[in-house]
């Protein structure tokens, strides 16, 4: 069973991003802070309203039923937080990232890039982490969606 993909308000996604980090170790790791996303969202939306322009901004959680087993953001094209603690389901999660207007991200080298290449990302950057035995930092994009 899939679960349902629901669009969510900055503050509940925040919240989902906090609580997930807090239990589970390997998403304290790898998965950004609810701080992190909540200022990159806040200098982009200030950057846009200074422009003139509307934001691009899509906060996404899958539930299955009343628990929350995912979500992402896409902020200007870039996918940011995107994660899933139910397995076999990264792949139609990201499809669904992707026709929110995802087409560029940054993840750490090991098994992210090889997962996100499965949907035409290509690595275009690299950075060398900043602690020794860490790994890379590997920023990827693909051609963007386009509406015929």
């Amino acid at each position: 069973m899939v679960g349902v993909i629901t669009t969510a308000p900055l503050k509940k996604f925040l919240d989902a991003v906090s609580y997930v980090r807090g239990e589970n170790e390997m998403m304290m790791e790898n998965l950004s802070s609810s701080g992190d996303i909540a200022i990159k969202y806040a200098e982009y939306v200030n950057n846009c309203r200074t422009q003139g322009i509307e934001p691009e901004v899509v906060f996404r959680l899958v539930y299955d039923g009343v628990h929350c087993t995912g979500g992402y953001c896409v902020i200007n094209g870039e996918l940011c937080c995107f994660w899933s603690i139910k397995g076999g389901r990264g792949l139609w999660l990201l499809d669904n990232a992707i026709a929110d207007g995802a087409y560029h991200l940054n993840c750490f080298d090991g098994y992210l890039p090889t997962f996100y290449k499965k949907r035409g990302f290509k690595e275009y950057q690299r950075e060398h982490n900043w602690t020794p035995s860490g790994p890379d930092v590997i920023y990827m994009k693909k051609e963007k969606l386009q509406c015929v």
